[in-house]
């Protein structure tokens, strides 16, 4: 993941995602990334699909990324079509009720190493350094199964 500047995320800034599969699928995504707004870390669930854990204001979403599919912009609901700048593969939010995907991620971001989260994880960028959230508090947020944010339509 590559992070947009300070100066960008208070203006209109993008987070580009760059994937690469064992097989050798190749993925680029880019996400809007604003100061409230933007991707914290990309977990693999399988050989093909790959969960973004995406800081939305005041609750995460997860975003379900397919990379032997190609992304169908028409397709995709207003919250993914709001955030999705470009995409090469298949992007679609993982809806509240679909409890097997939250609680899938959840497990993978348990189990990755804290040195892995925190060379992995983005954050909001200070400068001189990078306030992430915490590895356990994220976890604890994945159970939620983002409750905070409106239900339909998004």
């Amino acid at each position: 993941m590559r992070q947009a500047s300070l100066y960008q995320a208070f203006t209109d800034g993008q987070c580009e995602i760059h994937i690469e599969t064992t097989s050798g699928k190749k993925a680029n995504l880019t996400l809007y990334e604003g100061i409230l707004d933007l991707p914290v870390i990309v977990l693999p669930l399988s050989s093909n699909v790959f969960i973004c854990v995406y800081d939305y204001d005041v609750d995460f979403q997860l975003l379900k990324i397919d990379v032997s599919q190609p992304f169908q912009p028409m397709m995709s609901k207003l919250f993914v079509k709001s955030i999705v700048r470009n995409s090469s593969c298949k992007f679609d939010r993982v809806e509240n009720g679909d409890t097997a995907t939250w609680e899938a991620a959840r497990i993978a971001l348990q189990q990755l190493p804290a040195k892995d989260y925190k060379k992995q994880a983005a954050g909001f960028n200070l400068l001189f350094c990078t306030a992430r959230t915490g590895q356990q508090t994220l976890v604890e947020e994945l159970k939620k199964y983002s409750y905070q944010g409106y239900p339909e339509g998004f």
